[in-house]
């Protein structure tokens, strides 16, 4: 059996023919490698080479309890940007910039409740561990359907377990570091 080569003319129908039922909870992202908002799953992607290098992530909930507004938005930026600096990953874009993506991203939507997930990544380079292959790093701002808990956690509450291992101790997100100047 030979792999068929597929080539950009084949993209369209590809997509097409791509959605399957779980993607009706991403509603967009926004990528800097393609300098935009996305909206089909099918564009939905980070270059692979990206997989390779080390990056910063960060979570947000945007809320219609919070009459539309994302919780806590700056202090989850500060704190990426704390733990981008922690590896000494540069931030593509500065705090007000990423602050205006994920805020239009996020509109563009017009959910009032979603699920943000931002990615920082070294950015695509080259296939090994060197992160000064990358030429720059490189932002992603998925946004998706945000899935409560069940009811019951919020009248019977949840049970909690401890690890019978000590965890090991990561860098903390909030822990400040000593860098080089």
């Amino acid at each position: 059996m030979s792999l068929r080569t597929l080539n950009l003319e084949d993209c369209e129908r590809l997509a097409a023919s791509f959605t399957k039922p779980y993607h009706q909870n991403y509603f967009a992202m926004y990528s800097s490698v393609l300098g935009g908002v996305v909206t089909h799953p099918f564009l939905m992607t980070v270059p692979w080479t990206t997989t390779w290098s080390t990056g910063a992530t960060a979570s947000l909930r945007c809320s219609s309890a919070l009459d539309g507004r994302i919780y806590n938005l700056q202090r989850h930026l500060e704190r990426l940007e704390r733990s981008a600096r922690a590896i000494y990953l540069q931030l593509p874009v500065g705090l007000e910039e990423m602050t205006r993506i994920v805020v239009e991203t996020v509109r563009l939507t017009g959910a009032a409740d979603a699920l943000i997930r931002l990615f920082v990544s070294r950015g695509p380079g080259g296939f090994t561990t060197d992160p000064y292959e990358c030429p720059a790093s490189q932002l992603y701002v998925m946004v998706g359907r945000l899935n409560g808990y069940p009811d019951a956690f919020y009248s019977d509450g949840v049970r909690q377990r401890a690890a019978p291992c000590p965890s090991r101790n990561p860098i903390s997100p909030h822990q400040e570091l000593q860098l080089p100047a």
